[in-house]
């Protein structure tokens, strides 16, 4: 995934794609372009078709180099705000449009940190993976095996 990354930003260092800027509204903030995570990826981009076609290009040289592929098939678009070009996006995108509430990693992306639903799927998730283990590694009588 480290290609991947090095491609991105060296097609955002020459102008090619755009993330967006997060932080105070004065403008001191970072740019943010993509979100890596093992196999899982998000990339921020404007819904401009230049760009996206460009990242599309980006994806071309990582399948190049990496020897992975892109799965399209499990990869979405989600827009934010106004956009003109839906279909058009589609079609350079190649992939499905997917619409916020959503999760990475299991976590909603929508909720606040600090909302009590985000951390109820992680103590679900939890909780079942601890009856898991206690099955698998305790005897019934509350020692190992």
């Amino acid at each position: 995934m480290k290609v991947l990354s090095q491609l991105l930003f060296r097609a955002k260092s020459r102008g090619f794609i755009e993330g967006f800027k997060v932080g105070s509204s004065s403008g001191v903030g970072r740019d943010l372009l993509h979100l890596l995570f093992a196999d899982d990826t998000l990339l921020f981009s404007k819904a401009n078709s230049d760009f996206l076609r460009y990242l599309n290009w980006v994806f071309l040289w990582f399948e190049a180099i990496s020897g992975l592929k892109v799965n399209r098939d499990k990869s979405e678009v989600i827009l934010v705000g106004r956009v003109d070009s839906l279909e058009n996006i589609i079609s350079v995108m190649g992939c499905r449009v997917g619409k916020l509430p959503t999760s990475f990693l299991g976590l909603p992306l929508d909720a606040p940190f600090n909302s009590s639903r985000v951390w109820d799927v992680v103590e679900e998730r939890f909780i079942k993976h601890l009856s898991l283990w206690k099955r698998q590694y305790l005897s019934k009588w509350g020692g190992l095996p």
